[in-house]
């Protein structure tokens, strides 16, 4: 054989080696990458037929009359990457993640979204920064997910994560370096977190999350906390999720001992708050587009062995929650329905109305409608409407029952009200 011959034989057998091989390769990935969501809508709200006072004393009920607001959905803005190390396959993964208030109200600080920075292998992500933990981030992007998006006055987080309890004070950093949601909430984005993400393996991923206990006392005996811990299978049209969560240290619990309505206040007199979340879905192909039937379901518990809450045990509810989205080429209908049912409310030594927890569920209806421009794109409406028990305080606000005030600081409503918002809005993602 001639050299030719040879040289020829050689690269018919190289050049397709080759070529397998450098298909076979998984694309480097960008050393730094701008993301976002520019999300808003004009909404309507309205807040009527308020039928008690709030569960500790104060003033009337009041309705809120109807009024239109700009709000800007958690649009958000950041920067993201990986870098390879070059040892032992590692990389540095990061990213910094800020609000985008488009409406012109402030944004308090830069990397006060989703942010980290930490290290990835083939064995999963270990990270430290302020994360959405996995219990509240469970189902995102899944075929479980809540068919609205998770954001808004329209986010399933109206029941979803909240306890229901009525709340006298707003979360924040005093409570274990959680921002962005009322107090007692289970959906969290937990600051001062140590975290590790899973390689998804068949599907399957594991995610786990602990919020340290920066903001301890100086006495050392209240230091909130966050644990929460999540497995997801998200594989072909079937995603299924459970999630564990608890917060020690939260929150504090007020009882009004004439009624045995039960509060939450600062974290003073301490409680250990418990939340399981497990749900499903399917993605149903038809000759006309796409059919996604999901529902979760959440068991949460709120109590205390504090010694200055002696009478005061544990609350507790289950809520469920049940979505349908279709989508057709460009168009796409959402409907969700969610239910939390009555508390169930325990004390100890102390003997309160039999009555306690009574009438403090409520039921939650969602429609929308949603036009994809692109892929990218889309405009949207939607309606929602809660319908509070005598003695519930669900509202609107991610994560659960706040009180909603005029500009004098006077409160608008309380328990048992109906509260109704309808909205057209723009999404764009890049």
């Amino acid at each position: 054989m001639t050299s030719m011959k040879k040289l020829i034989a050689a690269l018919a057998v190289s050049l397709p080696l080759a070529a397998s091989a450098q298909q076979a390769a998984a694309p480097a990935a960008p050393l730094y990458q701008w993301y976002g969501t520019l999300n808003l809508n004009m909404q309507y709200i309205e807040v009527s037929n308020p039928t008690s006072p709030n569960p500790l004393g104060g003033g009337a009920p009041r309705n809120m009359t109807g009024r239109l607001a700009l709000s800007t959905d958690s649009s958000n803005i950041g920067i993201r990457g990986t870098a390879d190390t070059q040892v032992a396959g590692v990389g540095v993964v990061y990213q910094c993640e800020t609000s985008a208030n488009l409406d012109g109200e402030g944004v308090s600080g830069i990397c006060n979204r989703n942010s980290r920075l930490g290290l990835s292998s083939g064995y999963g992500t270990l990270f430290y920064g302020n994360w959405d933990s996995p219990y509240k981030a469970l189902f995102y992007g899944t075929k479980a997910d809540d068919p609205f998006g998770n954001t808004d006055v329209y986010d399933a987080g109206a029941i979803i994560g909240s306890p229901g309890l009525y709340t006298r004070a707003s979360g924040g950093r005093s409570t274990g370096g959680t921002t962005g949601n009322t107090l007692l909430s289970f959906n969290q984005r937990a600051g001062n977190s140590i975290a590790y993400h899973s390689p998804k393996f068949q599907g399957v991923q594991f995610k786990a999350q602990y919020s340290a206990n920066e903001f301890q006392n100086r006495a050392g005996d209240i230091a909130p906390a966050l644990y929460s811990a999540g497995l997801a299978y998200d594989a072909g049209p079937l995603s299924a999720a459970v999630a564990y969560e608890r917060h020690e240290d939260f929150g504090q619990v007020a009882i009004n001992t004439t009624t045995g309505a039960v509060a939450v206040a600062a974290p003073t007199q301490t409680t250990v708050d418990q939340g399981v979340k497990f749900g499903a879905g399917y993605e149903f192909g038809l000759p006309a587009g796409a059919l996604t039937v999901s529902a979760q379901g959440e068991y949460l518990k709120i109590s205390t062995s504090h010694p200055l809450n002696l009478a005061f045990d544990n609350a507790a509810r289950w809520a469920y929650l049940v979505g349908l989205k279709y989508r057709a080429g460009s168009h796409e209908i959402r409907a969700r329905f969610m239910q939390a049912l009555d508390q169930d409310i325990k004390f100890r030594g102390v003997t309160f109305s039999p009555n306690a927890g009574k009438d403090t569920g409520a039921n939650n209806y969602t429609l929308g409608y949603a036009f994809y421009l692109s892929s990218a794109a889309q405009v949207y409406a939607y309606g929602t409407y809660m319908d509070n028990a005598k003695h519930a305080t669900y509202t609107f606000a991610t994560g659960g029952p706040a009180k909603l005030t005029d500009t004098t600081g006077t409160e608008l409503w309380t328990a048992g009200a109906n509260l109704f918002a309808a909205g057209l809005g723009m999404r764009y993602a890049f």
